[in-house]
């Protein structure tokens, strides 16, 4: 479905804990919880060149994941 919107190719990440992304999530995306973002450094590294749309269920999780990635490499 999302590829439909954008002719521009993107990875979706979702930066919700693993048990809101258990209860149900948009297929395909690749879930790294907000807290886990160190962990998740070589397979962020891996798509740092690809557009990213990340989601959360508020937006708040979202704003906070987009600023620890300006403050790092990934930028």
């Amino acid at each position: 479905m999302l590829q439909y919107v954008s002719s521009t190719p993107f990875t979706v990440i979702e930066v919700r804990t693993l048990q809101e992304h258990n209860a149900g999530h948009i297929t395909g995306t690749i879930n790294i919880p907000l807290d886990q973002i160190a962990q998740h450094q070589v397979q962020l590294n891996a798509i740092k060149e690809s557009a990213l749309l990340v989601y959360c269920q508020s937006g708040r999780r979202t704003a906070t994941f987009e600023t620890q990635l300006q403050k790092s490499v990934l930028m």
